[in-house]
């Protein structure tokens, strides 16, 4: 309801302004505190940068650009609680980590046929390639 996307908002707001560590608790909480109808659907995406970035040192320019036009999208798209990318601190073969928290699995159909996910996946496509997908219901 309304409450639980108003403490989503600023447990949101808190970690971009770099409290996260001491809101993770009520960040998680917020989530496992009562059961749903339906569940939310974590969506989280590995991507490696295409070989022209490597081959042109471009990845911290493809990143800002990508944080960007993700941006584009978190709070314009019904459903969307949260997106964001960033770089695979966890090493191996994949250069980035996308993930996103969607209200549940109508929300996901919406966001992945949204004009403004078209969009930012058309704006991307020459930055980012062997895309690993997973999604999973969250209690």
């Amino acid at each position: 309801g309304k409450q639980h996307d108003e403490e989503n908002i600023a447990c949101l707001q808190s970690k971009q302004r770099g409290n996260y560590s001491n809101k993770l608790h009520s960040y998680k909480t917020i989530y496992c505190s009562h059961k749903r109808e339906t569940s939310m659907i974590r969506h989280i995406l590995f991507w490696k940068y295409t070989d022209t970035v490597k081959a042109e040192h471009k990845e911290a320019e493809a990143l800002a650009f990508l944080q960007k036009s993700v941006a584009t999208m978190v709070g314009h798209i019904d459903g969307l609680r949260c997106a964001e990318i960033n770089t695979n601190t966890a090493g191996g073969e994949y250069d980035l980590v996308f993930y996103s928290e969607l209200r549940d699995a109508d929300a996901l159909q919406t966001f992945q046929n949204h004009p403004l996910h078209i969009a930012h996946r058309e704006r991307c496509k020459a930055l980012v390639t062997d895309r690993l997908c997973g999604d999973m219901e969250a209690d």
